[in-house]
């Protein structure tokens, strides 16, 4: 009885010291390593890993996947509730293993813990705090008539200590595949959408936007041949139909190759005079060009074709173009795509406003962007180019796709001399360094407005040298650079003297303006605005955030104390002469 009670007694003064040295012990499962490490099933939760069913529930006892909507539901409320009771304190017993709740124990022993859940409220007031036990949640969409389908959702609670295994998580959250339940009920949708578009007035209907393709939600890769093609057939049935279109948005579709040009040629065919705007970022996936890769590899003497290319094609008799070659005992089909993707470009007669790559412009010739006949009309008054580390120029590698070409300064002269009203705005989304940011641009380029993004990079230290990237910019755009965007997450570069003394002076047409990223003295931001209170610059729209880069709570709250002080001294001066500005401090 005596060993007893002290195993009891030192078990309570373990849980009190636990609580309070910190937050570990209202979630004990929510373990992260300082390392990345992809075998861990805590940080990448497999789709199958769900617990059985309870006892007192005797409609399925295999998985979620055979459960009626309703059924899920009540499973789900009735497991939590047990969790409940089971996770309560009192629950500790003399021999229950409490090293997880120490955070020694790993994460694969984690799964068979003893504290699968500390809950003090019911499923129907707590749903946040959830732990690797449960099953993933789900958000509902509204299928119709009172019904709905619930789509995966991400862990929102997980306590990871480290910001590279944050964005790991949500990183793989959202690239995870969903169950076959949930992919049969989104193609049952998909189609059954496309069919009531198709039976609307085609007058009514003038936007398309990627919600066909998002990502998130629906994705084609998912899916094997049969059922893309025929969801392709529906997709192209439809934009034949549709002849009032204005504006269509395929960004980040990530297609196959021979996938995005057959929707582009029924896209063309039907409304190809009408469409005012496209916007391709992404359309196709990486490595599928089709301004690098014009022929597909040699296949054996087996003599089977390309099916994942050659199966929809068959969707629009006709209008493709096929080589046989023989060669010995070799059977090969190869597809030119150049050739039909230089003749969708030409179609498009009536564009005002284009978002393309720059791999999906530039070929050795450079009459991939001279083909675009808005531009050779006239009509053309915005070209959005998004720039990617993976399509440099001068980088290419045919037999994968990748890389891409560069359009030649003569072939930008000609394209200012045909649309003299054309405004070229650049994105560089992680295209580190002077030398390669240099590579995507030309003299003789309208750049109206230029958007610097280092994107989520956790692991580069050497400067990426924008002060000299800066000054690239002012010798060739200075008068004609309306906007300059920068968002430099996690950088390493100090810009203070550049923002103090050159930005507004050097580029003297500037209107707009974004600057995230981080600041060696918050007096920078002070000079800054001292500068632009003289109201002799043309620059109406300020957006300047500063990263609270210190660990010292001290230097975190003078530095926030600051930036909120130079906020509400300019606030009324920028009022006065029409200056729309945003200033403050964001935690990274």
């Amino acid at each position: 009885m005596s060993t007893e009670s002290k195993d009891e007694g030192s078990l309570e003064n373990e849980q009190e010291s636990l609580s309070e040295e910190g937050e570990y012990f209202d979630y004990p499962n929510y373990y992260c390593p300082e390392e990345d490490d992809r075998e861990d099933e805590f940080l990448y939760p497999k789709w199958r890993n769900v617990p059985r069913s309870p006892s007192n529930f005797c409609v399925s006892k295999t998985t979620i996947s055979s459960c009626r909507d309703s059924d899920y539901e009540r499973w789900l409320e009735n497991y939590y509730n047990e969790l409940v009771l089971k996770s309560l304190p009192s629950y500790a017993e003399k021999e229950c293993d409490t090293s997880d709740l120490m955070d020694t124990k790993k994460p694969q022993e984690i799964f068979t813990s003893k504290f699968p859940c500390i809950r003090n409220e019911p499923w129907e007031i707590c749903t946040k705090y959830w732990g690797p036990h449960d099953i993933r949640r789900h958000y509902p969409i509204l299928k119709g008539h009172g019904e709905y389908l619930f789509i995966p959702s991400i862990y929102p609670n997980l306590n990871l200590r480290s910001r590279y295994g944050r964005f790991q998580s949500l990183l793989y959250t959202a690239a995870a595949i969903p169950e076959e339940s949930h992919k049969v009920k989104m193609r049952n949708i998909f189609k059954m959408y496309i069919d009531r578009a198709a039976l609307q007035n085609p007058k009514l209907l003038r936007v398309i936007s990627n919600s066909f393709l998002y990502t998130n939600l629906y994705s084609l890769k998912w899916y094997d041949f049969v059922t893309k093609k025929g969801i392709m057939r529906r997709l192209c049935k439809f934009f034949k139909t549709q002849r009032h279109l204005e504006k269509v948005y395929f960004e980040d579709a990530d297609l196959k190759r021979m996938e995005a040009i057959i929707l582009l040629c029924a896209l063309s065919r039907s409304g190809g005079s009408q469409i005012k705007e496209l916007h391709m970022w992404k359309m196709f996936g990486y490595g599928q060009c089709p301004l690098l890769m014009s022929e597909l590899p040699e296949r054996g003497s087996s003599g089977k074709f390309y099916f994942d290319y050659f199966g929809p094609c068959r969707v629009l008799t006709g209008t493709w173009f096929l080589s046989v070659r023989k060669a010995e005992d070799n059977k090969s089909m190869e597809f030119f795509t150049r050739i039909h993707y230089l003749q969708i470009l030409y179609k498009f007669s009536s564009l005002t406003h284009l978002s393309v790559n720059y791999a999906y412009l530039a070929n050795p010739e450079g009459d991939a962007l001279l083909c675009v006949r808005s531009l050779r009309n006239g009509v053309l008054r915005e070209l959005r180019i998004l720039c990617l580390k993976e399509e440099r120029p001068l980088l290419t590698n045919p037999a994968y796709g990748v890389g891409g070409w560069l359009i030649p300064d003569g072939v930008w002269r000609r394209a200012t001399e045909w649309c003299p009203d054309l405004r070229v705005k650049f994105v560089f989304v992680n295209v580190p360094q002077y030398e390669n940011i240099v590579l995507f641009l030309s003299k003789s380029i309208p750049v109206s407005s230029v958007n610097i993004s280092t994107g989520p990079i956790f692991d580069f230290e050497v400067p990426w040298d924008l002060d000299s990237t800066l000054l690239e910019l002012r010798n060739w755009y200075s008068s004609t650079l309306v906007s300059l965007t920068l968002h430099l997450w996690h950088h390493r570069d100090l810009l203070d003297f550049v923002i103090k003394s050159k930005i507004l002076d050097e580029f003297p047409n500037l209107v707009h303006f974004e600057f995230i990223g981080v600041l060696e003295d918050v007096e920078t931001l002070n000079a800054f605005c001292c500068q632009l209170s003289k109201g002799i610059y043309k620059l109406k729209n300020l957006l300047f955030w500063v990263e609270e880069r210190y660990t010292n709570r001290k230097k975190l709250e003078t530095t926030r104390r600051r930036v909120q002080e130079i906020r509400e001294t300019f606030r009324k001066k920028f009022l006065v002469i029409d200056i729309d500005a945003d200033i403050r401090t964001y935690a990274m």
